[in-house]
């Protein structure tokens, strides 16, 4: 059985993203991430073969595994238990939750990506692990989602998938932390936002520094 008490951990705070639209590999994106305090990772990528990706996901678990960090694979089940990945998240048409499980048992925490309230309540029957809710905003990564929800609907779907961990995604940025006790949530999801500008250790130690819980709240 996979432990899942790191979701109450600070550091589930931020999900980081690697992305495909970048000079670094996936496994030097990772690398940067890990190395100015991101402790959970999701690899994505849309254009890599699988026996590449495969590779590149086995180096950066077993970099993370030297931070204490957990590595998440976009998409690709099979990829994620190769690369003895701590989890998989899966979008609404890919694997389902169940097929995933009777593959590869325990091994693999499973998330799931959903758009609405009916999706929700779709993919609690399901049971995965986590659940991703979004897009809060138009998304550079995912330009063909947009936004339909209210802040109203998003408490109204987090509050019926308690006791899920739930994390916010879609055109996120570093002044968005707040939304974490605001909507009651485990944490954000970043992609572009950590990507975005010249200095890359400086705006990712930003981020990672605003996600992290206030002292004044303890």
């Amino acid at each position: 059985m996979i432990d899942q008490t790191f979701f109450d951990s600070p550091d589930a705070r931020l999900m980081c993203l690697t992305h495909d639209h970048s000079v670094l590999s996936h496994f030097e994106q990772a690398k940067l991430l890990l190395e100015n305090g991101g402790r959970l990772i999701q690899v994505r990528t849309k254009v890599m073969n699988l026996t590449s990706f495969t590779l590149e996901a086995i180096e950066i678990v077993q970099l993370a595994r030297s931070f204490n960090a957990k590595v998440i694979i976009n998409d690709h089940a099979d990829v994620a238990a190769s690369a003895s990945a701590w989890g998989v998240h899966l979008g609404m048409r890919d694997e389902r939750t169940a097929d995933v499980k009777k593959k590869f048992g325990n091994r693999l925490i499973i998330g799931r990506t959903v758009h609405s309230l009916a999706d929700a309540q779709k993919c609690k029957v399901e049971k995965p692990d986590y659940i991703g809710i979004g897009p809060f905003r138009i998304s550079a990564t995912k330009r063909d989602l947009i936004p339909q929800l209210s802040v109203d609907q998003f408490k109204q779907i987090i509050t019926f998938l308690s006791p899920l961990p739930t994390f916010l995604i879609g055109g996120l940025n570093e002044n968005d932390s707040l939304l974490i006790d605001e909507l009651n949530l485990t944490g954000l999801a970043l992609c572009s936002a950590l990507w975005k500008c010249n200095d890359l250790k400086e705006q990712i130690r930003k981020i990672i520094n605003s996600s992290k819980p206030s002292l004044l709240a303890s």
